[in-house]
């Protein structure tokens, strides 16, 4: 809409002076915009509605490895999502076009064609959203802080710390092209030019880098927030998984009703190279605070090592879950608000007993959270004898695979079993969690495509602003290739000048979706994991979206005959 205004800004200021009304005026962009937000909202419900259907397949997988198997036969538009788009879609232009309208409209006719009008209010309120962007971060920190466990709230945090960055950049831009441009001046005049411009056109280039600046602060953001869970869970996995092979048994969604036959089991540890075993029974049960995932357990001596606890210490929580305290995982201790010498209730075979909370220990398999319980303290209070699964510690020098092989021949056709090799697993792991995430990768390079939408949009307007100013410069010497560099050399200045706004804003980002937002969703911790290609990609994203953005304009104020920019009505 900044283009569409400024392409007309000479005929908008002739058309008040004579007679046209400021209303007018507005009326006439407002309705312009309504129309091209009317045809973006059903060019979008349109590829919306592809790019949904591409997606069911990305989430459907994830619910067929997290949860249960689901086979999606058609996929339903829903009608409300629709009309909610078709209505933003207007409604987002108008908003858009409003600051644009409302600068040609009060504009007075003999200043419609003064850029410096516009620009001396664009620095005016620049300041302003520094300002603002301060209170904004000030505000994200003290709603974080007070909320709680609120998820909602979380939200907030996020969406402010992100308005606070788009507010913030167009100021941060404006300081680093000075200070460029002052550098700029020992090296050469055009480099001073160059910087210096993008300070005084800071109502175009502002915006296109906020933009820009926002896109990279989600993606790295985003992108840490990956990094970090898939580190701590393949931390988490190599800890936790001690023994070489585990076994189970398949079968349907109800956890108590998956067992191994005894005698397959006598078969299994039977196997020549077995040198020690755990058991395990995963059972639902009822408790005062609901239904909840309880793993009774035997441990290997070797298992023990298996934990790690958040809460409580291993050296005084052993001995009390030898003696019939429980230990509970990090999501049920969020969840329920439990920690250490605190009790939970759970309703046994003989109904309801309070048991004490020794532990609290890290989990990122079930974000629902489990209780831990002795194997003989389940047996006895539940009376179930059955076995879920087996974790299986083989003899030094025996292969993993050729122990898997012959379980699964002592076995036999008994029963179908799920045998797996410690390292398989969490190969399987890192490849669910990976299809997992692919969905948001998905989503914040849409992101950044929109965002490279916007740079060449804006480029493209403060092309056409500056076309005097380059035909004079072409005038004076500067040669069409110098003319192409110049404008690619801004661009990518901008680019650098967002990604160095979006750096630390992006680990602000991430501290909140790990620390606040999985926090308060799953109830799990995440430690921080950094990586440089975590702030490379971003570079390259950014360093291509300004050269991409830029190439059009550059081409442009190359190839503009020298005539038409030169002249004065």
């Amino acid at each position: 809409m900044s283009f569409a205004v400024l392409q007309r800004r000479a005929t908008i200021a002739v058309l008040r002076a004579l007679g046209a009304t400021r209303g007018e005026v507005l009326a006439v962009v407002l309705s312009e915009a309504a129309v091209l937000g009317v045809v973006g909202a059903l060019c979008g419900a349109l590829l919306g509605v592809a790019l949904g259907r591409g997606l069911v397949g990305l989430v459907s997988q994830t619910i067929n490895d997290l949860y249960f198997v689901v086979s999606v036969k058609e996929v339903t538009v829903p009608v409300g999502g629709v009309v909610t788009a078709l209505c933003a879609g207007p409604a987002t232009a108008l908003a858009a076009a409003l600051l644009p309208a409302l600068e040609v409209a009060a504009s007075a006719p003999q200043l419609g064609l003064a850029r410096s009008v516009l620009e001396t209010r664009a620095v005016r309120v620049t300041r302003a959203l520094a300002v603002v962007s301060a209170l904004l971060a000030v505000g994200a920190g003290l709603i974080a802080w007070v909320s709680g466990r609120s998820l909602l709230a979380g939200f907030a945090t996020l969406f402010m710390l992100l308005l606070s960055v788009a507010a913030v950049t167009p100021a941060a831009l404006r300081v680093l092209a000075q200070g460029a441009a002052r550098i700029g001046a020992r090296l050469s005049p055009v480099a001073r030019l160059a910087c210096g411009d993008i300070a005084a056109s800071l109502s175009r280039t502002g915006v296109a880098c906020a933009a820009l600046g926002m896109a990279l602060t989600a993606m790295i953001g985003v992108a840490i927030m990956v990094e970090s869970f898939r580190e701590s869970l393949r931390e988490w996995l190599i800890h936790t998984l001690r023994a070489d092979i585990y076994v189970s048994a398949p079968g349907p969604a109800e956890a108590s009703e998956r067992r191994l036959d005894a005698a397959v089991i006598r078969a299994l540890l039977a196997t020549p190279g077995i040198r020690d075993h755990s058991e395990s029974r995963r059972v639902e049960v009822a408790s005062p605070r609901g239904v909840l995932d309880l793993n009774a357990v035997r441990l290997a001596p070797a298992s023990y090592a298996g934990l790690q606890f958040t809460q409580g210490d291993a050296a005084h929580a052993w001995p009390e879950f030898a003696r019939g305290a429980i230990l509970i995982s990090e999501p049920l201790a969020w969840r329920l608000g439990l920690a250490p010498r605190d009790t939970l209730s759970l309703t046994t075979a003989s109904g309801p007993r309070a048991f004490a909370v020794a532990g609290v220990y890290r989990e990122y398999g079930n974000d629902r959270g489990e209780v831990l319980m002795s194997l003989a303290q389940y047996q006895r209070l539940w009376g179930d004898e059955g076995i879920s699964g087996l974790g299986i510690y083989l003899a030094p020098g025996v292969e993993a695979q050729r122990a898997v092989a012959e379980l699964r021949a002592a076995a036999g056709h008994r029963q179908s079993l799920l045998i797996r090799a410690n390292a398989d697993i969490r190969a399987l792991s890192m490849r669910i969690f990976e299809r997992t995430f692919v969905i948001t990768r998905v989503l914040y390079w849409l992101a950044a495509g929109v965002a490279a939408v916007g740079l060449v949009s804006a480029l493209l307007a403060w092309e056409l602003e500056r076309s005097r100013e380059l035909a004079i410069l072409r005038a004076l010497g500067l040669t069409p290739g110098g003319t192409a560099l110049l404008v690619l050399g801004q661009t990518t200045f901008m680019g650098v000048a967002a990604l160095l706004a979006a750096i630390p804003a992006g680990l602000l980002t991430a501290l909140v979706l790990t620390g606040v937002i999985n926090r308060r969703a799953f109830g799990w911790q995440i430690d921080l994991h950094l990586t440089p290609a975590q702030f490379t990609d971003a570079l390259w994203l950014a360093l291509a979206a300004a050269l991409a953005a830029g190439v059009y304009p550059a081409w442009r104020s190359a190839r503009a005959p020298l005539v038409h920019g030169l002249r004065e009505e």
